[in-house]
């Protein structure tokens, strides 16, 4: 009996977890990705660009960076939190948000890479789209094949593309988690 009211107080002492949350939103920012990514294709007659992305994507992209981080945090202080939550623990939640996320993005560009695209065509393709930015800005052609040589050979793998994904995706949602705690952060008067 008493091992059980031990059990019982523990249980109340302590916290809720985040993690659930954290996971069910980065997996709805997950799919909103997917989507544009997919329509981005489309509309580029099934090409993939990233540059090709104009300002409503762009726009797009913020909502699907910030809308279900907000969520994630909000939901976890109103539900279970009472309503308050400090700095930390909205950080906290959110960059559970942003490893889940990041991890989820991580493995769906292994996919994309290797089954939806080619990864070497697409390669190929961004450094012709590189060599015509470059003439347009004026370079002449042995200025433009200087500045591709002194790029490393490693740039252009699929394990640097897919290392800058994850760092790239971490690093924008753990600077969108921070703007979004410090707005959501609601301290308890009470405590």
């Amino acid at each position: 009996m008493e091992a059980n009211n031990t059990l019982i107080e523990n249980n109340e002492t302590k916290s809720p977890s985040a993690l659930n949350i954290a996971f069910k939103w980065a997996l709805v920012s997950f799919l909103l990705y997917v989507i544009q990514l997919m329509v981005n294709m489309y509309m580029n007659n099934g090409e993939y660009n990233p540059r090709s992305s104009g300002w409503v994507q762009m726009l797009v992209g913020v909502v699907i960076l910030f809308f279900p981080l907000t969520m994630a945090i909000k939901e976890y202080r109103d539900k279970e939190l009472d309503g308050f939550i400090s700095f930390g623990r909205a950080f906290k939640t959110g960059f559970v948000y942003a490893l889940i996320i990041s991890l989820l993005t991580l493995l769906f560009m292994i996919v994309f890479y290797n089954f939806i695209i080619d990864y070497d065509t697409f390669v190929a393709n961004q450094i012709d789209i590189t060599v015509q930015i470059l003439k347009e800005r004026g370079m002449s052609d042995a200025d433009i094949s200087k500045t591709l040589s002194k790029s490393p050979a490693f740039a252009s793998t699929q394990w640097f593309s897919l290392t800058l994904v994850f760092l790239g995706t971490l690093i924008f949602n753990t600077i969108a988690d921070l703007i979004v705690s410090a707005i959501l952060k609601r301290n308890n008067p009470n405590a």
